[in-house]
């Protein structure tokens, strides 16, 4: 491989979290709660700097759950977000 002085090793850490209709929240494909969610996220970001948390929310979710959910990962220190959406094509 080329080695390069200033190489900077690129590990972006991705929580993918679904908030669904019915209120339950989903990390990956497995159910979580809440608080466990939160811990989880916590104890990665501490491992990695480059930490981000994307949420998928139905769309028929009130806004302000998602809002609400964004603000308890940031008093967890967690400020990387990301808001997933479907491609709209015609």
């Amino acid at each position: 491989m080329p080695q390069a002085q200033h190489a900077e090793t690129q590990m972006n850490v991705t929580y993918l979290v679904t908030m669904k209709a019915d209120g339950s929240l989903w990390l990956e494909d497995k159910i979580i709660n809440e608080r466990d969610l939160l811990n989880r996220a916590k104890a990665e970001q501490k491992k990695n700097p480059k930490f981000a948390v994307v949420i998928r929310a139905d769309q028929s979710l009130d806004y302000g759950m998602v809002v609400g959910l964004l603000d308890k990962f940031k008093a967890e220190g967690i400020t990387k977000f990301g808001l997933a959406t479907d491609a709209g094509g015609k």
